[in-house]
């Protein structure tokens, strides 16, 4: 829970102010996964518990480790995309992301 801790004041940090759960703000950093842990706990659920609904998280994920299998899922992130996300985000076209991405895709 340390690291939730650290993610919230940086949001705090940043000027999020939580009014209303699902609300607009300004800034929303959330833990997807952990080392594959499965944890349900009041204030954390790993993994979470609606990454895999949402392009948005889910793009991201497919390009930097496309074969990665969130916990609780039988689809790869790649997968689960949306067939018609927009990729026009596109985190890794020539970005700094390509070594990382290289180094997570060639781990077991």
């Amino acid at each position: 829970l340390e690291m939730l801790e650290r993610l919230l004041k940086i949001e705090k940090n940043m000027g999020r102010i939580r009014e209303k759960k699902w609300g607009p703000r300004l800034i929303d950093l959330d833990i997807i996964d952990y080392d594959q842990m499965i944890l349900n706990e009041s204030r954390l659920t790993l993994p979470h518990p609606y990454a895999h609904e949402r392009d948005f998280v889910i793009g991201p994920m497919a390009e930097l480790v496309p074969n990665y299998l969130l916990p609780h899922q039988e689809k790869t992130v790649s997968e689960l995309l949306s067939p018609s996300e927009n990729r026009s985000y596109s985190l890794l076209k020539n970005g700094p992301w390509d070594a990382f991405r290289t180094k997570l895709s060639t781990q077991p």
